[in-house]
């Protein structure tokens, strides 16, 4: 590890100590999802949503990965009014997010549909409804540019389109990390998956260095 990166860590840290939760008990479930080495969105990124959420104020919200439903119940607490439709293709981890929804009394503006990321969004584009106004894609990384082709009919004008972990812990950004090139193919994906939203004619997009990296898409209609 360089000089430089000693650095970037450390100024990780230290925005990570002002990262704080506004529900004790959400805040709980965090610390459990941490020590278990379970899949969350980072707290940079929630102090960046929490924000942005405050500012937008969303009224449709679209998530493709629930894991275990942190995300979609940050989202339901920061939006009292929003409606959320989530999907997960995992059986286990729908299974456990339904129950987090329950406990934390956000199953009723919360939609959990248990598939995969492209069959939940056919799903959905087939019962029509309203379009999104904020769509939030944290699943499988190499299936990312599929996963926006498929959400942009859903969206209305305006939408703001938020892909998370776009930095893959640096893999994306450097060669000099994945020395077994075990990780080629997701870096592949990543690398066109970005220059793709970042040249797409229907979207303004930019990249952040938030958490592990996120990408800011608002469609153009």
């Amino acid at each position: 590890m360089t000089e430089r990166d000693l650095t970037l860590q450390e100024m990780r840290d230290y925005l990570d100590g002002f990262y704080r939760c506004p529900w004790e008990d959400l805040a709980m479930m965090r610390q459990a999802a941490e020590e278990e080495l379970f899949p969350i969105i980072r707290r940079q990124t929630e102090m960046f949503l929490g924000t942005f959420l405050a500012a937008f104020r969303p009224k449709r919200i679209l998530e493709i990965g629930t894991a275990f439903g942190y995300s979609a119940i940050f989202f339901a607490r920061s939006c009292p009014e929003a409606e959320i439709v989530t999907i997960e293709k995992d059986e286990f981890a729908a299974a456990a997010a339904a129950g987090y929804f329950r406990t934390f009394g956000v199953s009723d503006r919360v939609r959990l549909i248990e598939a995969d990321g492209l069959a939940g969004l056919t799903t959905i584009g087939e019962e029509g409804g309203a379009p999104f106004d904020l769509v939030f894609i944290d699943a499988s990384k190499g299936h990312y540019k599929a996963f926006l082709d498929a959400a942009l009919p859903l969206c209305r004008t305006g939408a703001v389109l938020l892909s998370d972990d776009i930095f893959q812990r640096g893999n994306t950004v450097t060669d000099g990390i994945d020395h077994r090139r075990k990780h080629h193919s997701a870096k592949k994906h990543m690398r066109e998956f970005l220059a793709y939203i970042t040249e797409h004619e229907k979207l303004t997009t930019t990249l952040l260095d938030v958490g592990d990296g996120l990408a800011f898409s608002v469609y153009k209609g």
